[in-house]
């Protein structure tokens, strides 16, 4: 595989200068990465506390989301940073776009995100607020996900006016 030439880092902070190894791994602690922006956007949101599922299916890349006024209280827009890739590797055990480190990480650029919102629907992310129910055969039926949301609408489509 070939090594990219930066990777992304997606969060609502805006003050990072450096990123610690907090996130566990395969039973070591790392800091994640992606190569692609789409997928960092999609970490803008602070995920605490909210019922989401992000990922892709195919080429398309979604976030659904069981709590629209929660998604809407949280997203006060964060940043993507960009990482040197060295000593980073593929962690396909995590996700197709997911690179981890075990060491600090020291940004080597930043760009502002006003809002996550915008900013997954203007990178092509489909973004669904479902129902708990919807939800959770989301969640669990994973083999069914493209029937589950084939009859749902994206808010970006919603955005667009169609």
């Amino acid at each position: 595989m070939a090594i990219p030439e930066f990777l992304y880092r997606g969060t609502p902070r805006r003050d990072v200068d450096r990123f610690t190894p907090k996130e566990e791994v395969g039973g070591r602690l790392v800091v994640s990465a992606s190569p692609d922006r789409t997928t960092a956007i999609k970490f803008v949101v602070p995920i605490e506390g909210l019922k989401v599922k992000i990922g892709t299916l195919g080429d398309t890349h979604y976030y659904i989301c069981a709590d629209e006024e929660k998604f809407k209280e949280k997203d006060t827009g964060g940043s993507i940073y960009l990482l040197p890739p060295n000593g980073f590797d593929p962690a396909p055990e995590v996700g197709a776009n997911v690179w981890v480190n075990p060491n600090s990480v020291i940004p080597i650029g930043k760009e502002e995100i006003p809002s996550a919102f915008e900013a997954m629907v203007k990178a092509g992310v489909k973004v669904y607020f479902v129902s708990e129910e919807i939800f959770e055969r989301f969640r669990n039926f994973p083999e069914n996900r493209l029937e589950i949301l084939k009859p749902l609408i994206p808010e970006n489509n919603k955005q667009e006016g169609q």
